[in-house]
């Protein structure tokens, strides 16, 4: 599995791994540090060890909500950043 390759680098020291995850708990077994990015703005950006399943649950859902409203007031959310 990808999260064992990843604890054997760690292991090793001197590297660092970007990883793109959805499943909390997995972000939390595999990483030292965890940052999410919303609407291009960095949302939180802490140790691993300093966060919870349920924090970065709440950002993200916080983050559905509002821009959930933003659509029902008829207002569009912001535009991802193009590349």
């Amino acid at each position: 599995m990808i999260l064992d390759l990843v604890a054997r680098l760690k292991e090793e020291g001197n590297v660092s791994i970007v990883m793109i995850l959805h499943n909390y708990v997995h972000v939390l077994q595999a990483c030292d540090r965890v940052s999410m990015i919303q609407d291009g703005e960095i949302a939180l950006d802490k140790p691993t060890a300093e966060t919870s399943v349920e924090e970065l649950t709440d950002i993200v859902v916080n983050e559905y909500k509002r821009a959930r409203e933003e659509t029902h007031r008829g207002n569009t959310p912001p535009a991802a950043p193009s590349s």
